[in-house]
């Protein structure tokens, strides 16, 4: 009896969590990186460790407003001969995929900030800030410690936590 109320728990809490999404598909990372919803909570992380497709980062590109090569070059860090490679091949490797994701999780963040304005979303991420010395959060991001700082600002915002 006790195994079968833990499934129940288990599965209503997965209910709950696919319902969120549904309800908010369009604030997830998985919508702006053109993923099918997911079954699971973990298909993200299997999706990052096969290596996202390129079309994944030029959807992310479409939702920055940004032509797919420069936002991959400057954001996802790649080099214009390699981007031609990884068009040919059709995947990122793992680490490009990860910091797709992670813009896409800071579009999501900022998007729920701005109660679902995508553009709002946009402007904000794209505005420098003096807490991270006049760049924009979008450029703050380009490494994990500073996507982190950024993610910090838009919970502190949320919460109504004065910097």
């Amino acid at each position: 009896m006790a195994t079968a109320t833990k499934k129940l728990e288990i599965d209503s809490e997965q209910f709950r969590i696919n319902k969120a999404f549904k309800k908010n598909w369009n604030s997830n990372p998985y919508f702006y990186l053109g993923l099918d919803h997911p079954k699971k909570m973990t298909s993200l992380t299997k999706m990052v460790e096969k290596g996202l497709s390129v079309k994944s980062a030029q959807k992310l590109a479409s939702h920055f407003r940004v032509p797919a090569s420069t936002f991959i070059t400057i954001y996802i860090g790649m080099t214009m001969p390699t981007l031609t490679r990884r068009m040919q091949s059709g995947r990122l490797t793992v680490s490009e995929s990860d910091r797709a994701v992670r813009y896409a999780q800071l579009l999501t963040l900022a998007t729920g900030m701005m109660d679902g304005d995508e553009n709002a979303a946009l402007q904000w991420l794209n505005s420098s800030r003096p807490i991270f010395d006049n760049k924009s959060p979008i450029e703050h991001a380009r490494t994990e410690t500073g996507a982190e700082e950024v993610r910090n600002l838009i919970g502190r915002i949320e919460h109504g936590v004065w910097s």
